[in-house]
Order: C-alpha cells, then sequence, then structure tokens
C-alpha cells in the first residue's frame, strides 16, 4: 500500500520536471517554490485520511494477523509525505544545473541509509529501516536543499543557464 502513495511522488515529479527545467530567474523560482509548498501541502492533506483508515483497510484486505504491520505502512507514508514537500523543490537543481550536489545528495542519503540501518534495524527492526530511511532522505534533502537555497540567494534577476 506504501508504494501505491510513492506513485503519486513519482508522477508529481515527472509532471514537474518540465516546468522546473524552463525556470529562468529568481523570481520564478520564488514562484515555483511557494506553488510547491502549497501542492505538497495539499496533497498531504489528501494523503491524511489513511492515517485513520490504515487499519481497517489492511485488516479487511488482509486479514487481522496483518494487523500489526499498520504502523510499518504508516511509517512509509511519512516518507511518502516528506517526498511529497521536498522533492518538487530539489528539483530546482535542474536549471541550476548543479549535477555534481545532485549526486553528492544521493551519496549522503546512501551514507546515511547504510549507518542508520545498521544502528536502528538491529533495535528496532522494521520500524528502524523506515527510521533509517527517513533520516537518509532528511538529510540528503537538508544537504541539497542549503545548497540550493545558497545558490538562489546570490542570483540576480539574471538567467540561470545562460
Amino acid at each position: 500500500l506504501a508504494l501505491k502513495a510513492d506513485v503519486l511522488n513519482q508522477t508529481v515529479h515527472m509532471v514537474l520536471l518540465p516546468q522546473v527545467s524552463a525556470l529562468t530567474g529568481r523570481a520564478q523560482m520564488a514562484i515555483y517554490i511557494r506553488r510547491s509548498l502549497l501542492r505538497g501541502a495539499a496533497f498531504s492533506l489528501l494523503l491524511s485520511p489513511a492515517l485513520f483508515l490504515a487499519q481497517p483497510f489492511i485488516i479487511f484486505i488482509y486479514c487481522e494477523a496483518f494487523a500489526p504491520s499498520v504502523p510499518l505502512f504508516l511509517g512509509l507514508l511519512l516518507v511518502v509525505v516528506l517526498d511529497l514537500l521536498v522533492q518538487p523543490l530539489l528539483l530546482l537543481a535542474y536549471p541550476l544545473n548543479m549535477p555534481r550536489a545532485i549526486a553528492v545528495s544521493h551519496i549522503v542519503r546512501v551514507t546515511t541509509m547504510l549507518l542508520a540501518g545498521n544502528v536502528f534495524i538491529p533495535l528496532w527492526g522494521g520500524q528502524g529501516a523506515i527510521a533509517a530511511k527517513l533520516l537518509a532522505k532528511a538529510l540528503g534533502a537538508l544537504f541539497l536543499g542549503s545548497l540550493l537555497a545558497h545558490r538562489i540567494r546570490s542570483l540576480g534577476q539574471a538567467k540561470l543557464m545562460g
């Protein structure tokens, strides 16, 4: 079920990439950032009924034996919500021509996932895996987001790649 929720995030990514790639200045980026935050908040609100419906739905579809999986589903849903909020903003790395920053943010995420996973999974099992994934995504987003914020602040109204 959490993978189905991730389809929404992937769809948003594919729809926004052409739009974000066409941005040419700081003012356009500011508008894009505001719209992305509002869109992410709206999608997150649309997913909020899952918080209350997950347990009855999982029990109805799979049976009572799967009730212990509800916290895992909700944890993965939190990861999807984080992606919905930050992924559109991180797409700004493309018009800013920052491929190395994107690559390093992936390295940050993978390294964090490996290190945190080795600590959290033995302690908390499936919840530890979710905690490691959430931490990895958050640190990768913070890393790339801070570089993007610095680059955007340094822009005037000049064209980004021109």
